[in-house]
């Protein structure tokens, strides 16, 4: 994975390991096989291995980014795991995993197929209590419910049964279209509570509202609607309206406290920058909101409510704050209620709390028929092995046999296989007392049904979030030891701490993890090397561009050893289409990167790839070209692969393939692109209206790949008339996962099939979805109609993919989802690149970690870390 970028997502469900330290599944044994002592290091030395910034959202069901999903991992044992070319492995083949053995069983009768796991009686949890079918159970209807948010996308799985139970109807036009009855009503709400606003303001324009104020006038015009629905909910809703915007703003204002001042530069009409014109976060914010504008003409900031810098400084933040709110409640409350970004949560919370009454008053269905306890009271046959019914004790644990869990999905899915090799959590301590004593396998599975409460306040229970537990090879620990740990001693903001957990065994050789002690330390990227020649850390990952190699090259007669692999994740630059709404607009940013700049910054170690995945999988299609050419680059040869708004403008001034455009041209083709299609208007210092966006950069250094290219587009975008800033941001990775960034470089750790489902489809509840702006898309459709039309065509496209296993079919069809994802202009393919593995090997034996050819892009150095060990 892409160490330099620290912003990444985790895009396999099943193998929660799969990250920037590798495949962590994992599997245990009932009888305590001791691990080899005889090796002291590895019992009193911590193996100390560099992390990038952590989210701190420690949990199985919701961590998202990889670092945090690093975490996770080393706690937790999948169902299944994969081999080095990708296949699925179980416990008999060795993996240190749930399954025993499994076996798909097709329906021809009925067009199913029916997946039968046999799970291991031998499985114990970090505190010693056995993992049954109870635990997988609990897990699968956590990842299953209505409520569930988190980036896994196991609904997306046909199962026999499901949809009945998520949408408590057996009409398939209701299920297909659950939500859409709700949203409609979440729109017509909102609709009235336009219109009243309107009508209260037209009627009362000499009076000068407060947001109080404003409430009680709107509560005289509810009550006299009577008793219409969707007139009874005007306060509630503007009441919820307000409070998600103050939501907004404080989010912005720590965007703006993040945000360097040293990175805001403006130009004036001679292209002449203007530096460190700001200092403070005051400042920041109320440029970003618009309280401040930069007259490029006179070269000079200009004031909306304040006369000069020196009063704007002296505003608290919560003053700036309740500036802006006062600003637009109520007076622009229209305006946020249709434009802002609380327009969206506002639709999405009516939506969901209509959808929540509507079940809770509607409840037929107790559990999803396609899943069941396969030989609960009877033999069932798995792969010619009989397993009866097995003999449990009192507390549910296996005392003989084996339990066995059926799938029944419709037709085939060739991802169902991953979707179910999720990691199982302990149902003891992610649920509470009083659904685990309701439990029934009938209709109570440790879950309380479609309840957000249950979901906010138990399983995301602070503890819960800040700290992991499973029946991984690791458990959490602290400084000093694991008897009692909490959120902050587990991370004390340095050090993240892991201590074996004894009950854990390998799948191959029986015994726990061999060294005792591992520490994840956080190091900036820029810090890694240093980190690992001072010994603060024993084993990093840093970025593989060509001056490190060879530095490490160097180093190799000190001891340090490198390892490095074509990673199965790749690099790109993303837009979120909520931030930047029009299309034209961030067709004019794509065009304005030059990619090769990003590819270049890691040498030999990389290639460009032009489509959104990853150019190891089979799936990629082969020859494509950019979608996006680079505006100063020269013309390609076909014209008939590129956007069609470039190939009709370079058609306009008469340019033929290989000739470039000149920078007249070049502006003129933005202008284009933004002026002409795009329908922006330019102010009379020629500035294009609210055209103002900050390119992110993770971290505090511009040694990043994309800083140049970013630079370099911000340099001819401002010539153009927006006001492009650059800025490093040290919670980049936090505000990635909010969908609160505008435009980002950034990599993804693609998952082992190349299903689109959980980045790109409509139904995605994956983070994934907020940065690209999905949510603002779908709720607006009139002013979205060219995104809303293609991100239907690419979502059925993705499920039709989802219904064969014929990998010719499949890759057809990923090829035209991939030019539908380019055409929605979100997000630029960058590079495909190798990881770079650096460790200290006078301090951990090289042959202990996953070095030889036993590792691919699917499986990484660390894919067995509990098989490393110290230099004895």
């Amino acid at each position: 994975m892409n160490k330099k970028i620290t912003f990444k997502k985790l895009l396999a469900l099943g193998l929660v390991g799969v990250a920037s330290l590798g495949v962590v599944s994992c599997g245990k044994s009932t009888t305590t096989t001791p691990t080899d002592v005889t090796n002291k290091n590895n019992e009193t030395r911590p193996f100390v291995m560099a992390s990038q910034e952590v989210d701190q959202v420690f949990s199985p069901f919701y961590s998202s980014s990889t670092s945090d999903a690093s975490v996770v991992g080393m706690t937790q044992i999948s169902m299944l795991s994969n081999d080095k070319d990708g296949n699925p492995q179980t416990h008999k083949q060795g993996a240190s995993v749930v399954v025993e053995d499994y076996e798909i069983v097709k329906n021809t009768a009925n067009n199913t197929s029916t997946y039968n796991f046999v799970l291991r009686n031998d499985v114990k949890f970090s505190n010693g209590s056995q993992l049954t079918i109870k635990d997988v159970l609990f897990n699968l209807y956590v990842y299953l419910d209505p409520t569930y948010n988190g980036s896994a996308t196991l609904y997306s799985t046909d199962i026999v049964g499901l949809k009945q139970y998520r949408t408590q109807s057996d009409n398939e036009n209701e299920q297909d279209n659950f939500m859409d009855t709700f949203n409609q009503q979440a729109n017509q709400r909102i609709n009235n509570l336009l219109d009243a606003w309107e009508d209260i303001m037209d009627k009362n324009a000499d009076i000068k509202f407060t947001e109080s104020s404003f409430k009680e006038k709107l509560q005289e015009y509810q009550d006299e609607q009577g008793d219409v629905d969707s007139y009874m909910h005007l306060v509630e809703d503007y009441t919820k309206g307000c409070s998600l915007f103050k939501e907004e703003i404080d989010s912005d204002y720590k965007n703006a406290k993040s945000t360097n001042p040293e990175d805001i530069i403006f130009t004036d009409k001679d292209n002449k920058e203007h530096k460190n014109l700001f200092s403070t976060p005051q400042e920041i914010f109320l440029y970003n909101e618009g309280f401040i504008k930069w007259n490029k003409k006179d070269a000079k900031l200009e004031f909306t409510a304040h006369s000069s810098l020196d009063e704007i400084k002296a505003l608290t933040e919560e003053q700036c704050k309740q500036l802006v709110v006062d600003a637009y409640i109520p007076e622009q409350f229209g305006q946020v209620i249709q434009f802002f970004q609380t327009a969206t949560e506002l639709r999405t919370y009516i939506a969901n709390d209509l959808a929540k009454k509507h079940l809770d008053n509607n409840m037929k269905y107790n559990n999803i028929s396609g899943i069941k306890y396969a030989n609960q009271t009877s033999e069932v046959t798995v792969n010619g092995q009989k397993y009866g019914a097995p003999t449990l004790d009192t507390d549910g644990s296996v005392l003989d046999g084996n339990q066995v869990l059926s799938i029944t999905i419709n037709g085939e899915d060739p991802k169902a296989i991953w979707n179910f090799a999720f990691a199982v959590a302990p149902m003891y301590y992610y649920s509470n007392q009083e659904q685990i004593s309701k439990f029934d396998y009938v209709k109570n599975f440790g879950v309380s049904y479609n309840d957000q409460d249950f979901r906010d306040k138990v399983l995301k229970d602070e503890n819960k979030i800040l700290v992991p537990v499973g029946a991984g090879a690791y458990k959490a620990s602290s400084k000093n030891g694991s008897s009692s740990v909490t959120g902050g001693t587990f991370f004390d903001g340095t050090t993240i701490y892991f201590e074996r957990n004894e009950y854990f065994k390998d799948g191959k050789t029986g015994k726990s993890a061999n060294i005792k002690n591992i520490y994840f330390r956080v190091v900036p990227t820029e810090g890694v090397l240093n980190a690992l020649y001072s010994n603060s850390v024993d084993y990093c990952e840093p970025s593989a561009k060509p001056e490190t190699v060879s530095e490490l090259q160097l180093k190799k007669e000190e001891g340090y050893e490198t390892v490095d692999v074509k990673t199965q994740g790749y690099g790109y630059i993303g837009l979120n289409a909520s931030k930047v709404q029009n299309l034209y607009v961030r067709q004019a940013i794509m065009h304005s990167i030059k990619v090769d700049d990003i590819v270049s910054y890691y040498g030999a170690t990389a290639t460009r790839i032009n489509r959104s995945m990853s150019s190891e999988s089979w799936a990629y299609p082969k020859g494509c070209t950019p979608y996006y050419p680079y505006v100063g680059d020269p013309i390609p040869n076909d014209l008939d692969v590129v956007s069609p708004n470039y190939k009709k403008y370079v058609d306009i001034i008469g340019k033929k393939s290989g000739e470039m455009m000149s920078e007249d041209e070049q502006k003129g083709f933005i202008d284009y692109l933004i002026g002409t299609l795009g329908k922006v208007q330019k102010d009379g210092n020629g500035q294009y209206n609210g055209l103002n966006y900050t390119f992110t950069i993770a971290g505090a250094s511009d040694d990043h790949p994309a800083y140049n290219a970013f630079n370099t587009a911000k340099t001819l975008l401002n010539k153009c008339g927006l006001q492009i800033t650059v800025a490093k941001d040290s919670q980049a990775l936090i505000k990635l996962t909010s969908g609160s960034l505008e435009v980002w470089a950034a990599a993804w750790s693609s998952a082992l099939d190349p299903d689109m489902y959980q980045v790109y489809h409509k139904d995605s509840k994956a983070t994934a979805i907020l940065n690209w702006g999905y949510p603002s898309i779908l709720n607006n459709s009139s002013k979205y109609s060219e995104e809303y039309a293609i991100i239907n065509k690419l979502s059925d496209v993705i499920m039709q993919a989802r219904k064969t296993t014929d990998q010719k079919q499949r890759t057809n069809y990923y090829k035209i989802a991939l030019d539908y994802v380019m055409q929605l202009a979100i997000e630029l393919p960058t590079y495909q690149r190798k990881d770079l593995s650096a460790f200290n090997g006078k301090i951990v034996e090289k042959n202990s970690l996953n070095v030889g050819e036993e590792l691919t892009s699917l499986k990484g150095v660390t894919a067995a870390i509990w098989r490393a060990s110290l230099v004895a």
